[in-house]
């Protein structure tokens, strides 16, 4: 007699999708609990501590259990569930003996309201705001939350030490369950506990990845909202283009039709520009997609004038593709045709993972490069001009609003400044080309009208659309459009 195969969790997942759809339909909330394969000794003790129906398959030295619970059900459900997705399998188990047992006592939990102010964010690390401009984010989407009325929970993808999550809880005031609580990772987490929580917000693809089928299976009634800090896929299309790596563009063919699956399964897409947002809608996209513009950006007051200020610096996080491509080609291909104008000019390299940078600038005049700086204020009160020469890229870009935030003008490419309605001259300085970006920053670190223009207009712009109460506005009238959140009509949102 053969063997049995393990059946992998991802297909108990797919194949008790209709099941639990089916029984949600009926009025039936329900989670389920499933063991691949399980020692016979251990049958006994899991079927002893564990109240709901099962079934066994018995025949081999191994016993194949699956349970599934229903808060207000009957076991007939629970028996028919278990036939459903057990007979697609009846001729690779047809060597077995399948029986259905019910224990002598269903204990069902009394149906409970699951509390609709409870949220799940789920990102990929606990975020850190001295690291990214991407981690600040995060962290005011959560102050957002709380400040609306919701009581949000953070999971990393993976567990974070207790340490992490409680340094991270009390300086936020936002729960970060830990490694030390008997989580595996966020999936894990889900899994266990998913089922009291109304809403998943889920920050980009990796994370929708790894939870979006799972809050689906344990929540069925949720609301899931896939977050886009930016559209990856377009960020891969581009950089095949730019700057082609082996399979580069194969890799971007295949990740597209992730993530815009991903994004179909998903009741809400949330962009950061009204640019990301029409790429998805020309790509097919069919569910609703709202834009949030998310950054969380400070407006510094009273910062120092033009004569007080020297020097341009380059600001990203080494550990993001683009950021790389940028500071190099900016120190190979743009900052010499600087320095031919500015003789006195340094160009300061600042940003977390970036030692492999180091070396290759180091032949470079007048190159400074800081790596990680944990607080950014003294350098961004003292630079004239902040460099963001992205060759490719999606979403926005934090680094110029909070260069603009401090007071700093910017020379953008296109791509720096898509989807953050910035004007050329206006708002900042653009241009594509070496030769044409670095006229512009030359103009701009001399022109003292022209840098005090932007400085103050840069502010005011950030003050509109990047600040965390421009931000709570945006979230509110997000979560508004939907009637399980008319609760949210008693918030204040000033």
């Amino acid at each position: 007699m053969k063997k049995l195969d393990p059946l992998s969790l991802g297909m108990v997942r797919l194949l008790l999708r209709p099941v639990y759809a089916k029984l949600n339909r009926a009025g039936y909330r329900c989670d389920y609990w499933a063991d691949p394969i399980l020692q016979p000794d251990l049958f006994k003790e899991i079927q002893a501590n564990r109240s709901g129906a099962c079934a066994r398959l018995d025949g081999f030295r191994y016993t194949v259990a699956y349970y599934i619970y229903i808060k207000g059900g009957i076991f007939q459900l629970c028996r028919e569930a278990l036939a459903l997705f057990l007979s697609p399998r009846r001729r690779t188990l047809k060597n077995c003996s399948l029986k259905f047992r019910a224990p002598e006592k269903i204990n069902i939990a009394a149906d409970s309201e699951v509390d609709p102010r409870a949220i799940l964010v789920v990102g990929a690390n606990i975020p850190r705001a001295e690291v990214s401009a991407g981690d600040l984010a995060i962290i005011g989407i959560l102050e957002n939350l709380r400040q609306l009325g919701f009581a949000p929970v953070f999971v990393p993808l993976t567990m974070a030490d207790e340490a992490d999550a409680a340094a991270f809880s009390d300086r936020y005031g936002v729960h970060v369950p830990c490694v030390q609580n008997g989580y595996r990772n966020a999936e894990d987490f889900i899994a266990r506990v998913g089922k009291d929580f109304a809403t998943f917000f889920i920050i980009a693809r990796e994370a929708a990845q790894m939870v979006l089928s799972m809050c689906r299976m344990v929540a069925p009634s949720a609301r899931v909202i896939f977050h886009a800090p930016d559209v990856a896929f377009l960020r891969e299309e581009r950089c095949a283009v730019v700057a082609p790596e082996g399979d580069a563009h194969r890799i971007a063919v295949r990740n597209k039709h992730i993530e815009l699956s991903l994004m179909q399964k998903s009741d809400l897409v949330v962009t950061v520009s009204d640019n990301d947002a029409h790429v998805l809608r020309l790509a097919g996209l069919t569910v609703p997609i709202a834009v949030h513009q998310a950054l969380n950006v400070p407006v510094r007051e009273n910062t120092p004038d033009f004569e007080d200020r020297n020097d341009m610096f380059f600001l990203g996080n080494f550990g993001h593709k683009p950021n790389i491509d940028a500071a190099v080609w900016c120190c190979r291909e743009i900052w010499p045709k600087i320095c031919e104008d500015l003789p006195d000019a340094r160009l300061h390299i600042i940003g977390s993972g970036g030692g492999q940078l180091r070396n290759a600038f180091a032949d470079i005049d007048r190159v400074v490069f800081h790596g990680f700086v944990p607080d950014l204020s003294p350098l961004l009160l003292s630079m004239r001009l902040c460099l963001a020469p992205l060759r490719y890229g999606a979403g926005i870009k934090g680094k110029v609003a909070m260069s603009l935030g401090a007071g700093v003008p910017c020379v953008c490419t296109s791509i720096a400044a898509e989807g953050m309605l910035l004007v050329n001259n206006e708002t900042v300085c653009v241009g594509d080309s070496p030769s044409d970006f670095a006229s512009a920053a030359v103009r701009l670190y001399s022109d003292r009208e022209l840098w005090d223009k932007l400085s103050h207009q840069g502010k005011e712009h950030v003050r509109r659309h990047f600040t965390l109460e421009a931000n709570k506005r945006s979230l509110h009238s997000l979560f508004g459009a939907f009637p399980e959140y008319s609760w949210l009509d008693s918030q204040k949102t000033a």
